[in-house]
């Protein structure tokens, strides 16, 4: 192509110069032969004629610069044509130099090569990607099929075409385990990171932090099953993690936990220290390991720093765990901080109302401070109220409450605080029922009635009371000095309503009747109530005056010598 080019411009060339000539020749002749003036204008025609009728031709000879490029192109195509032309050449004498047969056999081989003539020619045209494309999606597939063993090869098949699906795989292992399957989920993480070897850093911590968080599973799909085996399988992951130089507070925080459940806790305080004046987490740990490892003076300026990260960063306590809340209770212990223990025994059984520990603690810790607050004149009745109503609701031994009522009652004359927390008890909407007819019956017992009928009015001003609080308001309302029989008699009905057969209330209400002089209905009561108690001599001696007053003098005079008491001469008046 470049040698026809030139010989097409050396043949523009000279039609252009060829015709130059021709075309001046008249104009010249007739230059020759005219007079001065116009032979200047004959011959400026002639050259602008034949300029105008050689421009075609001296346009393109013009083309030599693309003629040279063409000549330059020559040569780079010589160069990649050069295999095609060799192989081409070669073929041309090797089926020149065979018979027609022999070519013929040759076929099959040849399209035989073809596939991978094509496949390689594609691949060095399209790349890598749209095979490890199809790998990839051969490789989910056989995962959800279960065929570890070709996902594995699968796999390998992708590491040769140097993809790294590290990530990839991770999620896909991720939402294995989201869906239930643990134990596969698991066995990828380790082809992923196995323990001896660095691998996929997430994948580290991922194996270390779920063999840690489920060190109690006895379940293989969790990996060992014994705390050692799994503690130490965590460390070699963590050590991955380390040789990467992967020093976040999380993998340290996770080491020393591994260092802990191993009995190395120097070692645990040691890795915790640059962080626990930062992370609440060391700090809570760190404290608990320290006062393990008896060095108090650490472990009270640690307490410190759990203390104030926990109100600098705001760590909602939700969010703690067991450990964790059992550090702030420990902090509190080492700063002597009474109510900041009890405000981290709150939030721990608040946030973990089943657990057993924070509870128990907590009682404790109330008891405490109730005991405590009974050796002062003066302190906040509404606090007293809580803690009382708390250590009730906790499960403090009933004599041991009714103690602290006893307290409370007899001081209330001793200070305002005592006096406004008994009625802050009476009107306090913690105060269970049961706590509340305590209250009252110790208020009776102590003499105090008016006291123990306000306790008593607060429970049956509904009339749904219990049978048992009903009769104690009865007995309250039938005590002197001020008695209101009548109001005692409609609250020993309220009792009675529900519990007819009572011998209890039956009694009750005998001694009412009696009071009231109503003999009839109080020896019915009575006699019902004796064959229940034949030893109660509080119910003989409400016989006795019932039938002295019937005049039934024999029953009256057995009745009598019953209740151990002599038998007046007017029982009537005396009552």
């Amino acid at each position: 192509m470049s040698r026809g080019f030139s010989s097409v411009q050396d043949g523009l060339e000279g039609i252009e110069s060829v015709a130059t000539r021709v075309i001046r020749r008249p104009f010249r002749f007739l230059s020759g032969r005219s007079s001065s003036g116009s032979t200047s204008a004959i011959g400026s025609l002639g050259e602008a004629t034949s300029r105008f009728l050689g421009a075609p031709f001296r346009y393109a000879a013009r083309g030599k610069r693309l003629f040279r490029t063409v000549d330059s192109l020559e040569k780079v195509l010589d160069l990649v044509f050069l295999p095609v032309t060799s192989v081409a050449g070669f073929a041309y004498a090797w089926v020149t130099t065979r018979r027609v047969r022999e070519v013929l056999l040759a076929l099959p081989v040849l399209v035989l090569i073809l596939p991978f003539a094509y496949v390689a020619l594609s691949a060095s045209l399209r790349g890598r990607g749209p095979i490890a494309s199809r790998y990839q999606e051969a490789l989910q597939v056989a995962r959800k099929e279960g065929r570890l063993q070709d996902a594995e090869l699968l796999r390998a098949k992708l590491a040769q075409l140097g993809v790294d699906n590290s990530r990839t795989e991770y999620l896909e292992a991720l939402k294995i385990v989201d869906k239930g399957d643990y134990s596969t989920g698991f066995s990828l993480m380790q082809q992923l990171a196995p323990a001896e070897a660095p691998g996929f850093a997430e994948a580290h911590y991922w194996i270390a932090f779920n063999l840690v968080r489920n060190d109690q599973s006895t379940d293989e799909q969790f990996g060992p099953t014994s705390i050692e085996e799994r503690s130490r399988l965590a460390e070699k992951h963590l050590d991955q993690l380390r040789a990467y130089g992967v020093e976040s507070p999380v993998v340290k925080l996770l080491h020393a936990v591994v260092l802990a459940r191993t009995g190395r806790l120097k070692e645990a305080a040691e890795m915790l220290e640059p962080i626990s004046d930062s992370v609440f987490a060391a700090a809570a740990m760190r404290v608990r390991l320290l006062v393990s490892l008896e060095r108090p003076v650490e472990a009270a300026k640690q307490a410190e720093s759990v203390n104030r990260l926990y109100l600098q960063l705001d760590v909602p306590a939700s969010t703690l765990t067991a450990d964790e809340h059992r550090s702030r209770v420990l902090a509190a212990t080492l700063l002597g901080d009474e109510l900041l223990k009890e405000q981290a025994l709150l939030a721990w059984r608040r946030v973990d109302p089943t657990n057993v520990e924070p509870a128990v603690l907590l009682l404790r810790h109330t008891e405490s401070l109730i005991t405590e607050t009974f050796t002062k004149d003066e302190f906040s009745p509404d606090a007293l109220v809580t803690r009382l109503c708390r250590a009730e609701e906790l499960g403090s031994p009933r004599p041991w409450l009714a103690l602290q009522l006893r307290d409370l009652i007899e001081l209330r004359g001793h200070s305002e605080s005592y006096r406004f927390a008994w009625l802050g008890l009476l009107g306090s909407p913690d105060a269970s029922d049961e706590f509340i007819e305590l209250a009252g019956t110790t208020a009776a017992l102590r003499g105090q009635v008016d006291q123990a009928r306000k306790a008593f009015s607060r429970l049956t001003d509904d009339g749904q009371a219990d049978p048992l609080v009903w009769n104690n308001y009865a007995w309250a309302l039938m005590q002197p000095p001020q008695p209101n029989l009548l109001e005692a008699l409609q609250a020993i009905e309220g009792a009675l309503k529900q519990e007819p057969e009572s011998a209890i209330y039956r009694e009750t209400r005998g001694q009412i009747n009696v009071l009231l002089q109503r003999w009839p209905d109080a020896i019915e009561d009575l006699e019902f109530a004796v064959q229940e108690f034949p030893e109660n001599k509080v119910v003989h001696k409400g016989l006795g005056l019932a039938y002295d007053a019937t005049g039934k003098k024999e029953l009256a005079a057995t009745h009598w010598e019953q209740s151990g008491e002599p038998r007046p001469q007017n029982p009537i008046a005396n009552p």
